[in-house]
């Protein structure tokens, strides 16, 4: 959702509620605008953040990365199933642990002391442990005649 036309629009009307000389143009009372409208002052030092934030995504260069923002998980995640292919299809697999190298500078070195350090046994045995089966994964072991448990 594109926060900018609901942050304009909280301004204005805080802005309103501020100018009581603006109600002479208005075909309703003050008190009327007030009562419909006065929560809105409960957000005030919050709606002037997100206009600070919204200004600061403005003045990024194009090429800038910003932290927090959607298009980077985005990145990250669309990289992630790119990786998994098919496996994707079933929640996540082992392969969640590919974000940390997928976001960081990874050297040759550090790749092949992973894969020396940790055995595969270990990976699936903490995605067990920490991530367990997804919603989809037991049903399809049921129908598959395999029980619910399933084995990772």
């Amino acid at each position: 959702m594109n926060v900018e036309p609901l942050l304009k629009w909280g301004l204005d009307k805080l802005c309103l509620l501020e100018n009581p000389d603006t109600f002479l143009c208005l075909e309703c009372s003050q008190e009327y605008i007030t009562e419909k409208l006065g929560w809105l002052t409960n957000f005030w030092s919050d709606l002037e953040k997100w206009k600070e934030l919204i200004h600061i995504v403005k003045e990024a260069g194009k090429d800038e990365r910003l932290l927090g923002t959607s298009e980077i998980i985005e990145s990250v995640f669309g990289k992630m199933k790119r990786l998994e292919h098919d496996q994707a299809k079933s929640g996540f697999t082992v392969f969640i642990l590919s974000l940390a190298a997928i976001v960081s500078k990874t050297t040759t070195e550090v790749v092949h002391k992973a894969l020396e350090t940790i055995p595969t046994k270990g990976i699936h045995k903490w995605f067990k442990k920490n991530i367990g089966p997804s919603k989809k994964g037991p049903s399809q072991l049921f129908d598959q005649g395999k029980g619910t448990e399933p084995s990772i």
